[in-house]
């Protein structure tokens, strides 16, 4: 009689009657194969099915049983643990990488198809010298209708259409977009350094739009929506 589970796929008794005793106390799987000699009939899933076993079959199936065995006592010599144990850490390893896995395709979703914000988005331009070609990094992954930056200017611009190419946040850039000061009119040196430029990006003709304030009024407006979103903590930052 066994002493605790056996999990092994092929189990032989030579009795009937120990093999009862294992199977009342529990300690055969279901899914295990038993071999019960004397009453000459094989066991699995809870169903008994009658053979002839020839005393060479006999032998035959002892023998193989007795192989196998020697083999997983092997198995478990050079690795130190039970078949038992290294199933339950190979199935914890498959589990693993299936959930790494899904995290992973979560993660690139959200990082691909997700804005991070729809709101004003502070970059600080990264060019060090006069130029008209601005850069400067944002935290979204992709570009997006509508989104509004408010972008510092550190250097000077120079007297040619004013491009803008940001880096995205998987690395890739946007490349050198143009951009429009009002209307038709690309920008230029219309702003000097340290100036704060509001633009928004327009998909349809893939370019930015400066905010072009006319008047006092218009710039009064301009300056209250943005007091608006800062309170409503959808003004973020990136440097």
């Amino acid at each position: 009689m066994a002493t605790g589970s056996i999990l092994n796929k092929f189990i032989c008794y030579q009795t009937d009657q120990a093999f009862q005793l294992d199977l009342t106390a529990g300690y055969i799987s279901e899914k295990s194969i038993v071999f019960v000699l004397d009453k000459q009939y094989i066991y699995s899933h809870g169903r008994y099915f009658n053979c002839d076993f020839t005393p060479e079959v006999q032998r035959t199936i002892a023998g193989a049983i007795n192989k196998l065995d020697d083999e997983l006592s092997e198995v478990e010599d050079t690795f130190g643990e039970s078949i038992s144990d290294i199933l339950k850490r190979i199935a914890k390893i498959e589990n693993d990488a299936a959930l790494s896995s899904d995290l992973e395709t979560l993660r690139q979703l959200v990082e691909t198809k997700a804005p991070i914000s729809r709101g004003i988005e502070f970059i600080k331009g990264t060019q060090t010298s006069s130029t008209n070609a601005f850069l400067g990094v944002t935290t979204d992954r992709e570009l997006y209708d509508g989104k509004v930056i408010a972008y510092w200017l550190p250097q000077a611009p120079t007297a040619s259409n004013a491009t803008l190419n940001l880096t995205l946040a998987g690395g890739s850039t946007t490349g050198a977009l143009s951009v429009y000061f009002e209307g038709s009119t690309r920008l230029s040196n219309q702003y000097t350094a340290n100036n704060l430029i509001f633009m928004v990006y327009i998909s349809s003709r893939n370019a930015w739009n400066c905010h072009a304030a006319q008047n006092i009024s218009e710039l009064k407006t301009t300056v209250e929506n943005i007091t608006y979103l800062m309170n409503n903590n959808d003004i973020y930052y990136t440097s």
